[in-house]
């Protein structure tokens, strides 16, 4: 299994994707620039500013910035296709830490990734503190939405650790 991991806040908060491209890099420098550039190619376009700096990442010149929701669509799919490519290798378990403090643009790709990937080998492992979650809590209606598409989700309730079992 491939583990991805995020970093843990507040690192990246109000980062776009910043829990997702954080778990994809660091598997992504242990590649060779070849294999990234296989894996990141299809979507240049849209992979290649998120990833920039990697080695094997295609350099994409500049343009005017799209703010339309189609290239938010065609960005989670992109996303999806880049995981569904490194699971063609081997399962990927995401793992992905503190989501009651993501951005907007990474709980909809949590979202889309429990409704649409269910065809992929790819295990999605989140872990949020529920007493941070607040009744208009924004990630509260990220759950409800993961937990009614149709990828089976279980949820395990850890109560409270402490220093000890923290490290």
């Amino acid at each position: 299994v491939t583990r991805l991991r995020s970093d843990q806040l507040p690192a990246w908060r109000g980062d776009p994707y910043r829990p997702v491209r954080v778990a994809l890099e660091g598997h992504l420098r242990t590649l060779t620039p070849a294999r990234v550039a296989a894996l990141v190619d299809p979507a240049a376009e849209l992979l290649g500013p998120l990833f920039a700096g990697i080695p094997g990442v295609p350099t994409v010149a500049p343009r005017e910035a799209d703010r339309s929701e189609r290239r938010t669509e065609r960005t989670l799919e992109a996303l999806r296709a880049l995981l569904g490519r490194l699971a063609s290798d081997r399962p990927v378990a995401l793992i992905l830490e503190d989501l009651h403090e993501i951005d907007a643009a990474t709980r909809h790709l949590m979202v889309f990734l429990a409704r649409t990937a269910g065809h992929l080998p790819l295990l999605l492992i989140g872990t949020y503190q529920p007493d941070a979650l607040t009744r208009a809590h924004p990630f509260r209606e990220t759950l409800d939405a993961i937990e009614s598409g149709p990828r089976g989700v279980t949820r395990v309730d850890v109560g409270p650790l402490g220093q000890t079992e923290v490290g």
